[in-house]
């Protein structure tokens, strides 16, 4: 692989926070919100232009993605709209439109925090880091060992979940009956195969 390098450059300083979370979704909106709930001084940074990760950009309308078909779902719309309404309530500022590149850490701490925007590549000071990315980015830029998938060649299990349109509700709902014989058949074979478990999520 070919490298280039890259300049040194001084970079802008966003802010300096009390606490900085990387990722808006669920556990992103939580951390800041509880954050700033205790007084904290709170920046959130988001990649994409709103908040609420799979259950909004990945168009996963139900929490855990276990339930059943009959089960409540949610509005996206409403979904992002009220979680944004939640942390300005209470004081986070968000950062759209921007992910983290990079950190700077002393002594095994993070000092810094290096963010692409469209404005460029800025800097972001905090006491403390909470990393809600989803993929532990910040937590392996400081260098924190991880480990990908199971051990066993296993990752993440992929989603079956979409959104389709002109569906007959009554039609779909009683189709899912005739799949429970099935359904129980491979759940039973699961069970029984050697190794270790089979779980969705």
């Amino acid at each position: 692989m070919a490298h280039w390098t890259e300049p040194a450059r001084q970079l802008p300083v966003y802010g300096s926070f009390d606490v900085v979370v990387v990722g808006g979704g669920p556990a992103g909106i939580a951390a800041s919100w509880s954050a700033a709930k205790h007084g904290a001084k709170v920046l959130l940074i988001e990649r994409y232009g709103f908040l609420g990760g799979m259950g909004t950009a990945g168009g996963v309308t139900n929490f855990a993605g276990l339930y059943g078909i009959r089960q409540g779902h949610y509005d996206m719309s409403a979904y992002k709209c009220v979680a944004d309404q939640m942390l300005r309530d209470v004081g986070v500022e968000i950062l759209f439109h921007a992910w983290a590149a990079q950190v700077h850490a002393e002594d095994g701490r993070i000092q810094a925090l290096f963010v692409e925007t469209k404005s460029g590549r800025q800097t972001v000071l905090a006491s403390s880091f909470i990393d809600c990315s989803g993929d532990a980015d910040v937590a392996a830029f400081a260098g924190v060992p991880f480990e990908v998938g199971d051990g066993l060649g296993s990752g993440l299990y992929p989603t079956t979940m979409f959104r389709i349109a002109h569906v007959d509700s009554e039609q779909a709902l009683a189709a899912v009956g005739e799949f429970q014989a099935i359904n129980l058949l491979m759940k039973k074979v699961q069970a029984e195969k050697p190794g270790h478990y089979q779980f969705p999520r």
